[in-house]
Order: structure tokens, then C-alpha cells, then sequence
């Protein structure tokens, strides 16, 4: 039986718009949620709800509002016009600098894919990687950059979105990631939370492997 009621969590409305915030700001709902939730437990009662959540009106404006400011970011560098910019006078030469962009949803990075020189892809569940590559290279072939969350303590919780276990089992997962998705650059995002230090040796121990691993493989 419910022994108590302290609180009944995020409202849906609040859900879906960290859920809208994570694609766009390529992080963890969770994260979103750490940060809008009060620091004591709000004890309220159940309210039954009488209608559902609307979608937030602005969940559909994230790629047009992307692909113009591509459009500037290319203008900037190569020192020509784009809709709503002219170079001033005082402006930089131009320069090739490769655009990348780094998103979760699968209309973001399709839109890469036609726009942009490449994609930076982390935080996906790990058996789930192969749709956002898909996406990444629906248009054409860019960079992809895969950076696989790691986790080198012997106690961490099970995670979908990481590699776990020590730095020559992580190695042996990105291995296994580059040989699945043949992405043009593999790297590490480091979510252990243990000393700065103690997380560089393990993730160069793993590097170290890994090229050691792709090297004999060929």
C-alpha cells in the first residue's frame, strides 16, 4: 500500500521542456531538471489532471534558427554576404574554418549533414548510435566525431550511455564503435566525477590502447 504522498515531481509541462533542452543544448534531461527542482521536497497532494500538456509552441523553431545562423557563420569566414549580414569594412580575412554541430534530435543533425561541415555526437545511449550517424550522413558524407561517455570506477551504475568498466575495457568499446560506425574521429567525454588527475591516466591508458588496437587491426 502508499504509505505516504511528498510530492508527485515535475509537472508534464516542465518534462517536455527540459526534454526540448537537452536536444538543443546536447545535454542529459536530467541535468535540466537537477536545475529547475527546489532544494527540499515539495509536499503537495495528487491533482488529477484534466487535460493533457501541450507541446511548448517553440520545440519546432530549433533548425531554422540553426541553419540561419550557419548561413551567417559562413559568411563571417569566408567574408561575403548572407541574409541580414554584410561584412563591415574592418572585418576579418576570410579563412576556412569547418563548421560543426553538436545535437541530439535527428532533425538537427540531418540538418548538419546538408549544411555543415560535421557533428560532434555524445550522450546517446551506446547500442543506439547507429540512427544518429545515419542522420549525420543522410545528405552527404561529413565529419563525424564520436565522443563516447567513459566510466573507469569499478562501482559505477549500469549506463546506457557509457562505456564502463577499466581503461583496457573502455579501449575495447571504442574499438568495437569504430569498427560499427567508422566515425572519422573517437574520443572520450569523461563522467566519472573523480579527481582531474586520476581520469587523465585512465582515459590515456585507454587512447593508448585503442590506437594500439586500430593500428594491429589494419
Amino acid at each position: 500500500p502508499l504509505a505516504k504522498v511528498s510530492g508527485r515531481g515535475p509537472a508534464p509541462e516542465l518534462l517536455d521542456l527540459a526534454t526540448w533542452a537537452a536536444d538543443r543544448w546536447i545535454g542529459r534531461r536530467a541535468s535540466f531538471l537537477r536545475t529547475a527542482a527546489p532544494p527540499g521536497v515539495a509536499r503537495v497532494a495528487l491533482v488529477e489532471r484534466t487535460a493533457p500538456a501541450a507541446a511548448p509552441p517553440f520545440a519546432d523553431e530549433g533548425a531554422p534558427v540553426l541553419e540561419r545562423s550557419l548561413a551567417t557563420a559562413r559568411a563571417v569566414l569566408s567574408r561575403t554576404t548572407a541574409d541580414g549580414y554584410s561584412p563591415p569594412a574592418h572585418a576579418a580575412p576570410a579563412r576556412d574554418v569547418p563548421i560543426f554541430v553538436g545535437a541530439r534530435g535527428e532533425q538537427m543533425n540531418r540538418l548538419a549533414s546538408r549544411t555543415a561541415d560535421g557533428v560532434f555526437l555524445s550522450g546517446f545511449e551506446i547500442d543506439q548510435l547507429a540512427a544518429p550517424v545515419a542522420w549525420a550522413r543522410s545528405a552527404r558524407p561529413i565529419h563525424v566525431a564520436l565522443f563516447a561517455s567513459a566510466r573507469f570506477a569499478t562501482d559505477a551504475p549500469r549506463d546506457a550511455t557509457s562505456l564502463i568498466g577499466s581503461p583496457e575495457a573502455v579501449a575495447d568499446g571504442l574499438a568495437a564503435l569504430v569498427e560499427q560506425h567508422q566515425p572519422d574521429t573517437i574520443g572520450l567525454a569523461l563522467v566519472d566525477g573523480a579527481a582531474l588527475p586520476e581520469m587523465i591516466a585512465n582515459a590515456t591508458r585507454a587512447v593508448t590502447r585503442l590506437r594500439h588496437l586500430l593500428t594491429t587491426s589494419r
